[in-house]
């Protein structure tokens, strides 16, 4: 690895190039590549039940797109137990 001299001292070489991503710049995009998914099939989930009223799915809609990975969990974890509430009820609005 080259190392060359700045004013502050010996820097590695990719370290001093900004085209060359860190390790921290490739976790940030895999996260937001995974949230951008996550809202993504959220958001596809919102405007496919049937169930929700025009203002829960733009209440919905909202929350997951202002808050992309707290919505979208909140939307997968609340669409889960209301399926099996309906589910023990013996009624299926999905149908």
């Amino acid at each position: 690895m080259a190392v060359i001299g700045l004013a502050a001292g010996l820097v590695p070489e990719a370290a001093a190039n900004p085209l060359v991503p860190t390790p921290t710049d490739a976790v940030a995009m895999v996260a937001a590549v995974v949230g951008l998914v996550l809202a993504l099939v959220a958001l596809v989930s919102v405007l496919r039940d049937a169930a929700l009223s025009g203002r829960g799915t733009l209440a919905w809609a909202v929350f997951i797109l202002v808050v992309p990975y707290v919505g979208a969990v909140t939307w997968f974890v609340t669409m889960r137990c209301g399926a099996t509430a309906r589910a023990a009820r013996g009624t299926d609005a999905s149908r």
